[in-house]
């Protein structure tokens, strides 16, 4: 069936003759995850290998590796990597896997992403910009423009700090007012009652300046 799936029969074949001779414990202690796992994380990284190294089609790999299709081979590398992507460009569909990890020690993040989306690399990378916020200034000074908005009719300090959050990714607006942000407050905090304006402002300081990310967390708690 091809050297492809010769190379997975030989690393089950090995995997099997391992777990014959060593129990669960041994095995974890050996390989640093469960028999269990081994077997299951085996095809990605042979996958994930021949994206990188072979230069095959996604869906030869896909069916060599065992995978079935490529609709099962994208959700099991969506589930481990985290990310799948597909874009379009001059009418081709571009799709593959796309990890992101941060640099231990550095302001940065490590970017690896499959062969297949070499043709739309920046378009990649400009998706990965924007979902991490990458090109936000925390130093920005966005109040003049908060200002102006608060001048519109029906926009006041909360509708601007929204604003601010969701359309301009300011990372610092915090909405105080907003009643999703007491109640979460209130819950984590053990509260009998909402707190106070003023001591949901205290506490926002310690989050400059990202309160953005403050606001939308605690929104997300709900």
């Amino acid at each position: 069936m091809g050297p492809l799936w010769e190379d997975r029969a030989a690393c089950h074949s090995a995997f099997v003759a391992h777990d014959a001779r060593l129990d669960g414990r041994v095995f974890i202690a050996e390989y640093g995850v469960s028999p269990v796992r081994f077997a299951q994380a085996a095809p990605l990284l042979l996958a994930k290998g021949r994206l990188t190294d072979a230069g095959l089609p996604i869906a030869t790999i896909a069916l060599t590796a065992g995978f079935g299709s490529v609709r099962r081979f994208n959700e099991a590398f969506s589930g481990r990597y985290r990310r799948a992507v597909r874009l379009e460009r001059e009418g081709l569909s571009h799709s593959g896997w796309v990890e992101v990890c941060e640099c231990p020690g550095e302001a940065a993040l490590r970017v690896n992403v499959a062969v297949s989306l070499l043709p739309v690399l920046p378009q990649v990378l400009g998706r990965i910009r924007a979902l991490f916020n990458l090109d936000c200034d925390p130093a920005a000074d966005a109040e003049q423009v908060m200002r102006q908005l608060s001048q519109v009719p029906g926009v006041g300090t909360w509708t601007a700090n929204c604003i601010a959050v969701r359309a301009l990714a300011w990372p610092d607006a915090f909405p105080h007012s907003d009643f999703g942000i007491k109640l979460a407050l209130k819950r984590g905090l053990g509260l009998d009652e909402y707190p106070a304006p003023g001591r949901i402002l205290e506490l926002a300081e310690a989050w400059r300046p990202w309160r953005s990310y403050a606001a939308l967390n605690l929104w997300r708690s709900l």
